[in-house]
């Protein structure tokens, strides 16, 4: 029941993000607008490559795409985006439990994980600059970015998700959790793959954004 409930809060957010699209508009024309560069990572490149025959075969799989938040700063935007993110995640870990000799499902589960890993890095650069670009004018945007399905009810589960943004130490914390989730999710479904090199890596990556993540959140931590 709580994957059904996963696969139709995805459905559901693909209403919300059109009317994100159209607050981007209109953040364009107030000249707030947002860059965001493509994801180079060349180890999402690789992967990529090891379930592209996953990709022709589903070519529209998603009904949205994170770049649909890529112009609005909206705070309301971001929590959402990482509920996504935790949808997506939740998906590809229930199909990574599969023991069939069928490679679709692990492709399946990594393609869901890459997406977690989008919606996150998007989240982390709009929160960013949401502290730099001015919120003020965008309250018809923000009437509008709350039109959320009351159906969601997928939530972080350690903050609520408007706190959570609002709070910007701890939104980075959730998104380093969620990126090392995903992480050891391609991880995993690489290696049921038979890929083992991929794994190994992922796997390292893993590691290191723990190491990463510990030394930046430990207790008494203070930031440069």
């Amino acid at each position: 029941a709580k994957v059904d409930n996963h696969s139709i809060a995805l459905d559901l957010f693909g209403e919300s993000f059109a009317a994100w699209e159209e607050a981007a508009n209109i953040a364009e024309l107030s000249g707030r607008s947002v860059e965001l560069e493509d994801n180079d990572d060349p180890l999402i490149r690789e992967t990529n490559d090891v379930i592209s025959s996953y990709h022709e075969s589903h070519p529209s799989k998603h009904p949205y795409d994170p770049k649909s938040l890529k112009n609005t700063t909206h705070l309301k935007a971001l929590s959402s985006a990482l509920q996504v993110a935790s949808s997506h995640h939740a998906l590809g870990v229930e199909l990574s439990k599969g023991t069939s000799e069928d490679s679709e499902p692990f492709e399946k589960a990594i393609d869901h994980y890459l997406q977690a890993l989008e919606f996150i890095r998007v989240a982390q650069c709009l929160r960013a600059a949401s502290d730099d670009l001015a919120m003020g004018g965008n309250n018809l945007a923000g009437r509008r970015l709350t039109v959320v399905p009351r159906q969601l009810t997928v939530l972080m589960a350690s903050v609520g998700p408007e706190d959570m943004v609002e709070n910007g130490e701890e939104f980075i914390k959730q998104c380093d959790l969620l990126n090392v989730q995903q992480q050891l999710g391609i991880s995993q479904a690489a290696l049921r793959l038979g890929h083992r090199t991929l794994s190994n890596k992922w796997l390292l990556k893993a590691i290191d954004s723990l190491d990463s993540l510990d030394s930046l959140h430990a207790p008494g931590t203070k930031k440069e």
